[in-house]
C-alpha cells in the first residue's frame, strides 16, 4: 500500500517510538475506531484536533520520514 503524507498508520507506531497495545488503548479513550485505523490509518488533521504530546510526536516522525 502506498503511504499518504497526511495519513498516520499502525506501521508508523513502532518506528516513532510507541506500541500498538498503547495506541489501541489511546483511541478507545479518544472514541476513535482502532478497526478503521488499522485497515485505513487517520488523517494527520483528525489527529492534531486531539493536541496531545504523543501524538504529536508520531505525526513530527511522520513528516520527517515520510514524503509525498
Amino acid at each position: 500500500m502506498l503511504k499518504s503524507a497526511n495519513r498516520v498508520y499502525p506501521s508508523d507506531l513502532a518506528p516513532a517510538g510507541y506500541c500498538c497495545s498503547g495506541g489501541r488503548t489511546f483511541f478507545a479513550g479518544h472514541g476513535l475506531s482502532w478497526a478503521d485505523f488499522v485497515k485505513e490509518g487517520i488523517a494527520i488533521s483528525e489527529l492534531e484536533e486531539i493536541n496531545d504530546p504523543i501524538v504529536e510526536d508520531v505525526i513530527a516522525w511522520v513528516r520527517k520520514n515520510r514524503k509525498s
